[in-house]
Formats: C-alpha cells, structure tokens, sequence
C-alpha cells in the first residue's frame, strides 16, 4: 500500500531476486542457503527448505501459486526441484549428474524450462512439471543460454544466448 520499500532480510549472497506470490502477498528469495518465503509487508519470515548442509536457491511460484520450483544441490549437485508453496515434498524434476538451473513455469503451470550443461553447454530443457519425464534438448548451438520465459500463452519459451560464444562460434 504505501509503496515505501521493506527490508526482508539478507540473502547472504544468494544473488537477492525475489519472485512475488501471484497474488502479491508474498515473496520468496533465497537467503543464501535456504529458500525464504515472506509476507509483502515483511512482518512474517518462513524458511521453507531449512537444510544447513546444502544451497537452495532460485525460486519461482508457479502461477497457481501452489507449488515453487526451485535449484538444490543436495544431491550434491544443483537439480531443478519442485515443493508445496509450504515447503513440502519436495521433488527433484531433473535427477541428472550435470547442473541443471532457471527454472521458469509455463503460464499454464504444466511445464517447467530449465537451462543445463548435460550435453556440454547451458541449453534449455522444458519438461512436465510432474516428475518422469525426460527433458528434450530445444537447441544445439555453442553458446550457452540463460534464462528461460515462456510466452504469456504459454507454448513458446525464449532465452538469453551467451553472446560471446555466439561471435566466438561465427
């Protein structure tokens, strides 16, 4: 209401984005270990992952703003998860040696993009946001890409290419 800003917290290095509750109550950043979730006006902080042996970071409600998709490395290296807009059950979507990152919702919240290097570069994958599913490579270029967004209607996706790589490439 007041459109003065609101100090949530530190986030200890966890790179500080904050993704709003689609109804924008609430926010949830990472706090440098753990996924964070408070109310708008600051006043209620909730650690949803609280796992001190591990980093939880990047997280993204999904537009129902039921579930939130996020990056964990406590398989020991950093996977694309999903967990209750409570913190619970999570699930590890991408089970996969290499780093998989971004994760970004389909407008309709049935899929998921995320960027991983497991076939030598960031590449985008989307996949069911329902565990058991094998994410498809989207492109075979040498430079690596960041950044998944879906398209507001929800079949398309695009990302950022890594514009060194591209010149590098040509």
């Amino acid at each position: 209401g007041s459109g003065a800003a609101k100090w949530l917290g530190s986030t200890g290095g966890g790179g500080g984005a904050l993704a709003w509750w689609p109804d924008g109550t609430r926010v949830a950043f990472s706090n440098g270990a753990d996924v964070v979730v408070a109310s708008a006006d600051g006043q209620m902080l909730t650690n949803l992952t609280n796992r001190p042996d591990t980093s939880d970071a990047g997280p993204v409600w999904s537009p129902d703003g039921m579930r939130i998709a996020f990056v964990s490395e406590r398989t020991g290296n950093p996977e694309t998860y999903t967990m209750t807009s409570g913190g619970q059950a999570p699930l590890n979507l991408t089970g996969n040696p290499a780093d998989d990152l971004d994760p970004a919702w389909s407008p309709d919240g049935t899929r998921i993009a995320f960027v991983s290097n497991r076939d030598g570069n960031l590449e985008p994958y989307p996949l069911s946001a329902a565990a058991g599913t094998l994410p498809q490579r989207e492109t075979t270029t040498e430079a690596d890409e960041s950044a998944p967004a879906w398209a507001p209607d929800g079949p398309q996706h695009a990302y950022i290419p890594d514009a060194d790589a591209l010149a590098d490439a040509v």
